[in-house]
């Protein structure tokens, strides 16, 4: 049976794609120099194993033993005496699928986890590119596989599933699928704070049946929070969040923008308030964007991109990772302008993981296969020294980030870990790790996350100039963006 040319077309490019996300996770598991492969995916594995055996998966005592067993092996590198445990950060309902996963081997479990999130990173670019069809293929392959393989993907995060959740979001509010629209909305729930901004948009400014959709989802999940997992729902909204966003400020992986100040010293008091009040415009600014974008240019899933962009951009818990979930906005504004040129800037500076850069003597790879599909407009000699000029610039930053970075590596490695009790919060052995940390170089680190403030700031900019610029989409028989 011969597949329709369409269908024949998304197999050969979701193929492609997830066949070069896998080469080149095997290539980063063979060079062995990064330190926290899969790291991500071990901690709810393990805090569900603990939830198996009726312990709490936010006490210390559930974490250590487990996390330590599974740190050997050719998929986790071994944990140092100096590393403490790391806590679950994440709501019980998120364990959900971990609960699943749990009773299984952990490679087996491992394997199937990765299995799901890099088919969902190659389908969810390949709904992406059936529904942006002036943005050049390989733009939109480049973007997605530079943004989740080298800080996603290899810590296990749920990056696959999540972009494909927020990408689905917008095509099921376009094609005007209300259960599709829930099933989409419930799954992003696995990132609260990604999820919550889209979220938001559609009660704000969607059509009846998505606004119903989404609430019996928030029915649901508010539900199993409260009668499946009601005390873990308690002990982390007062004790778990609260303390994992204090820690979160001063984290070197934060590329969020209240991390800027705190980081440059700003007290708790002021920096903790401002993130939160910080969160609220952009969610409110996101949805404004997005549905004014929405009605003047016909395309409703402009609401949910638009507003899941902006909205995560000014969240105060923000990882490199978390930035993949930007990708549908900066994609949809490159397409219907008004300043596509910029836009591509903005995509180029959120794809690329600069601390990767810093981190990872390979990192520049993705540097190149970003600017390879970024770039691919046609040449003027103003646009060329704008790209030379820039290219330099960012090179020099990078070079004085790399330098200061690997001169102070991994102090953390005279870290004394404090002895904790079993039943003590698994967080408060973390603090201290992160606050050690940040001390040692989270200076260094501030020109390589800088470029993904500059990214972001850049794309809110440009979701406000569509809002107010743009009108209509571009029309069939127009050229294609970056051919």
């Amino acid at each position: 049976m011969t597949l329709p040319a369409e269908r024949r077309a998304s197999v050969l490019y979701a193929g492609l794609l997830a066949a070069v996300m896998v080469a080149l996770l095997a290539a980063q598991l063979r060079a062995q120099e990064y330190t926290q492969f899969f790291i991500d995916f071990k901690v709810p594995y393990c805090a569900a194993q603990a939830m198996l055996h009726g312990a709490d998966p936010y006490r210390f005592g559930a974490l250590p033993a487990c996390e330590h067993a599974l740190a050997v092996g050719p998929f986790v590198p071994a944990l140092g005496a100096h590393d403490p445990a790391l806590p679950l950060p994440i709501p019980p309902y998120e364990l959900l699928p971990f609960l699943v996963l749990a009773p299984l081997p952990f490679a087996v479990a491992l394997a199937v986890w990765m299995g799901l999130n890099i088919g969902s990173c190659a389908v969810a670019a390949d709904l992406l590119r059936r529904a942006l069809p002036h943005v050049h293929p390989a733009l939109i392959g480049a973007a997605v596989i530079v943004s989740a393989v080298p800080v996603g993907l290899d810590l296990g995060q749920f990056t696959g599933l999540e972009l494909l959740a927020v990408t689905g979001l917008g095509l099921a509010l376009r094609d005007r699928t209300p259960f599709a629209l829930g099933g989409w909305c419930a799954l992003a729930t696995l990132q609260p704070h990604v999820a919550l901004p889209g979220a938001f948009a559609i009660l704000v400014a969607g059509e009846r049946r998505a606004k119903l959709a989404v609430i019996c989802v928030g029915v649901v999940l508010a539900g199993v929070s409260a009668f499946a997992f009601g005390r873990l729902s308690l002990e982390w909204l007062t004790m778990v969040l609260p303390g994992h966003a204090g820690v979160n400020l001063i984290d070197v992986g934060q590329v969020s923008f209240i991390s800027a100040a705190a980081t440059l010293g700003a007290p708790f008091v002021v920096a903790s308030p401002l993130s939160k009040m910080i969160y609220i415009a952009a969610i409110g600014l996101g949805a404004f964007f997005g549905a004014r974008i929405a009605r003047a240019t016909g395309r409703p899933e402009a609401l949910p991109w638009i507003a899941t962009a902006v909205g995560t951009l000014g969240a105060p818990y923000l990882h490199q990772q978390q930035l993949t979930f930007v990708l549908p906005a900066a994609l949809l504004l490159i397409e219907i302008g008004p300043a596509r040129s910029f836009a591509q800037i903005a995509l180029f500076g959120l794809a690329i993981p600069w601390m990767a850069l810093v981190t990872q003597s390979w990192g520049p790879l993705f540097a190149i296969v970003a600017a390879t599909g970024t770039w691919r407009t046609p040449p003027t000699p103003r646009r060329l020294f704008v790209v030379a000029g820039t290219a330099l610039l960012l090179l020099t930053i990078l070079i004085a980030a790399a330098y200061g970075f690997n001169e102070l590596r991994r102090p953390e490695a005279a870290f004394t870990p404090p002895v904790l009790a079993p039943d003590a919060f698994a967080e408060d052995a973390w603090a201290p790790f992160i606050a050690l940390k940040a001390q040692a170089y989270g200076i260094a680190t501030l020109p390589a996350r800088a470029l993904t403030w500059a990214a972001g700031l850049l794309l809110i900019v440009l979701a406000g100039i569509a809002a107010f610029g743009a009108r209509v989409t571009l029309k069939p028989g127009e050229p294609v963006i970056g051919r």
